[in-house]
């Protein structure tokens, strides 16, 4: 299946998360927090360490986490945006606590300047634009209520000055939100998805958007109030597709039961590379190079290495003379 797994499969938890910086992976684990992993030899990750997010004698679940620089945020679902240093690996730390009342989110993402987040009120369905004067002191720069019927977004990512949010609405919408003026953000579109969707990945350049969920449908975003349905995808073998996450032109997907490597190089056409069944079920799975790193539920964490598949070729050449002999 052209992966091979490293020689440990490390369980630091019921793991929902994986971001990748540097020699070090940061673990989304639920009520154990998040939690920093070595993985300077990748065969052997090692706990570095972990801070749980807790009220009173409660424990708050992490289960997405976002990185910039030494500094990591994850969504609390009701307890709101949590900011936790990481600049020392074997001791983070939670800094501090966004949370307008009666608020719920989601999902997180970062623009150059601002932290996004989704999530939901009893009014309201909003995506909202957090500044951070100081690590401490969080404030809110802008808001939008997206205004679903019965629903709340549950997936954010940014580029280019464009928001994109997945809803759990019926019937299930993607939106695209100008976030480029933080005070003021405007819906640009929306395009209904019919494949009960769960998770979604954007092109670099945003004009491609793929949404994960009982198949993958890819939508042309070039122009935001005119999405278009290009393709779509599925394997016959996979039941859900979990999460999507671009790398380059390769498209890293986790769906039960496996971890599936594909080419978009061609963004219409969805091609197979590799893949690989976990032991659990797979939550996230993250591309770097020619490594898999793999979010499994209560499997734990794991890395993968894709196998070279290229195809060798081989020249010959007309031989040439060296040297000369000459004999006596």
């Amino acid at each position: 299946n052209n992966i091979q797994v490293g020689t440990t499969v490390h369980r630091f938890g019921n793991v929902q998360d994986v971001k990748i910086q540097s020699d070090a992976a940061y673990l989304a684990c639920r009520y154990d927090g998040l939690v920093t992993v070595s993985i300077s030899v990748p065969s052997r990750p090692s706990l570095l360490g972990k801070a749980k997010v807790t009220v009173g004698q409660s424990s708050k679940s992490v289960e997405h986490i976002i990185l910039s620089g030494d500094v990591a945020y994850a969504p609390t679902d009701s307890d709101g945006i949590r900011r936790f240093s990481i600049a020392n690996l074997t001791a983070p730390s939670v800094v501090s606590q966004y949370r307008p009342s009666g608020t719920s989110f989601d999902d997180l993402a970062l623009t150059p300047t601002h932290v996004l987040g989704v999530g939901s009120t009893t009014s309201m369905d909003f995506i909202d634009v957090v500044s951070y004067p100081t690590p401490t002191t969080p404030t809110r720069a802008g808001i939008l209520n997206l205004n679903l019927p019965n629903a709340f977004p549950s997936k954010v990512r940014y580029v280019g000055g464009k928001a994109f949010i997945l809803d759990q609405s019926s019937p299930q919408k993607f939106h695209i939100v100008d976030v480029s003026v933080p005070t003021s953000p405007v819906l640009l579109g929306a395009a209904t998805v019919t494949n009960n969707a769960f998770c979604m990945e954007v092109s670099s350049d945003g004009t491609t958007v793929y949404v994960g969920g009982d198949n993958i449908t890819v939508y042309d975003c070039s122009s935001p109030a005119s999405i278009l349905q290009i393709g779509t995808y599925a394997d016959g073998v996979s039941q859900s597709y979990s999460s999507l996450q671009l790398e380059g032109s390769r498209l890293h997907i986790a769906a039960w039961p496996r971890v599936k490597v594909c080419s978009v190089a061609n963004r219409t056409e969805i091609t197979e590379v590799a893949s690989y069944d976990t032991p659990s079920v797979p939550v996230v799975a993250l591309g770097a190079g020619d490594k898999v790193y793999v979010a499994d539920g209560q499997g734990g964490f794991s890395i993968l290495r894709i196998l070279d598949t290229t195809v060798p070729t081989i020249q010959i050449t007309a031989p040439t003379i060296s040297s000369q002999w000459q004999t006596t």
